[in-house]
């Protein structure tokens, strides 16, 4: 099981569903941020090849694809590069949100 990061308005991520980040809200911001698409399924490939069917927003960089999966009335990425957290953190700043990871901690 992987440590995933969350974006979420409640004072914990676990609790999203009572504070939560619209899925509508999310394709209103993401259809203005030119490096990310939305897609319904993500293809992840490692040892096995496996589709997952739900509601993503992929942020394309230079040299590869990031799935941010939305569940909950949180979005969420498995993805700890600071890079990738430096994204996280500017995505939640324009939604009044932050980004806190599995066990709790804020960035």
């Amino acid at each position: 099981m992987s440590y995933e990061l969350h974006i979420t308005r409640a004072s914990h991520w676990a609790d999203s569903k009572q504070q939560p980040i619209l899925l509508d809200e999310l394709k209103t911001y993401f259809s203005t941020q030119s490096d990310f698409r939305y897609s319904d399924e993500v293809t992840v490939t490692g040892p096995f090849t496996v589709t997952l069917k739900g509601d993503f927003f992929i942020w394309r960089t230079e040299d590869q694809e990031i799935p941010f999966m939305y569940s909950r009335g949180k979005l969420s990425c498995s993805y700890g590069e600071d890079e990738v957290i430096m994204k996280m953190k500017s995505i939640a700043a324009e939604l009044h949100a932050i980004v806190q990871g599995d066990e709790g901690e804020m960035y």
